[in-house]
């Protein structure tokens, strides 16, 4: 197989076509090739709310990729919307379970502040601080916008709209908000 046969890139994807494409490639028995020698760069996002539209857009293409390849659920990917969801029900969950009912929530706090603390040598102090806030703000951000993509359903070749134009850009730019 190669990724002429297999269609390249989905065009209509804004984000997640990579892994999407990856899994169309494995299922047709090619293999992912990763090499050292490549450098790709990545550009900071300039403020906190294009980072949370970063990452809610990462949540529902995720979710997108699910949809056409269930097989491609790895537990990690479902951590983060679990434990939003497990926030809404926090309340039950306090008043049903007492203390142990928001034991998960310590869990997760404890385990952001470990994953805070091995820093960069050139980090300073205050960016170790900032970090616990930044990796909740992306887990959030993304369990978030996960339902939404998987209720909204995608639109590739079965999804035309009812005058019978392909659905593509400029319907996906309709159905999700976030992308820019």
């Amino acid at each position: 197989p190669n990724l002429r046969g297999l269609g390249g890139m989905r065009e209509d994807w804004k984000v997640n076509e990579d892994a999407e494409m990856n899994m169309r490639l494995r299922q047709s028995g090619g293999r992912i090739y990763l090499t050292p020698t490549l450098r790709p760069t990545y550009f900071v996002r300039s403020s906190v709310s294009a980072l949370t539209r970063q990452y809610g857009r990462y949540g529902f293409w995720r979710a997108r990729t699910l949809l056409e390849h269930p097989a491609s659920l790895r537990w990690r990917q479902v951590v983060a919307p679990a434990f939003v969801l497990s926030l809404v029900a926090l309340c039950p969950l306090l008043h049903c379970f007492g203390a142990l009912g928001a034991a998960h929530v310590a869990l997760y706090v404890l385990a952001n502040l470990l994953a805070s603390i091995p820093k960069p040598a050139s980090s300073s102090w205050r960016t170790v601080l900032f970090l616990p806030m930044t990796f909740w703000l992306c887990h959030v951000a993304g369990a978030t916008r996960f339902p939404a993509g998987r209720c909204i359903r995608p639109w590739r070749q079965s999804c035309n709209d009812p005058r019978g134009r392909p659905a593509g850009r400029d319907r996906e730019h309709r159905l999700d908000p976030l992308v820019h």
